[in-house]
């Protein structure tokens, strides 16, 4: 069964989001296994990504293959 994923990040700028993109990326926004769609807004606040994907595993996959390693690697600044 299809799912949707909402992640909302606010006080943070939407260059994060255009730094990250072709870095988690490589090959286009779209080359995630099971990725029906994805899209970013920009809000009042902060960006929130929209993504929908062909079923939970294909998302959680996603998520520990691309998002937790870029999420935890060392970046300027951080600790």
């Amino acid at each position: 069964m299809a799912v949707a994923a909402t992640i909302i990040y606010e006080n943070t700028p939407i260059s994060v989001y255009d730094e990250a993109i072709p870095k988690l990326f490589p090959n286009g926004v779209h080359d995630g296994a099971g990725n029906i769609s994805h899209w970013c807004e920009q809000t009042d606040t902060g960006w929130t990504v929209h993504d929908v994907w062909e079923s939970e595993e294909a998302l959680q996959a996603f998520l520990a293959s691309r998002i937790a390693p870029w999420a935890f690697q060392s970046r300027p600044g951080s600790r």
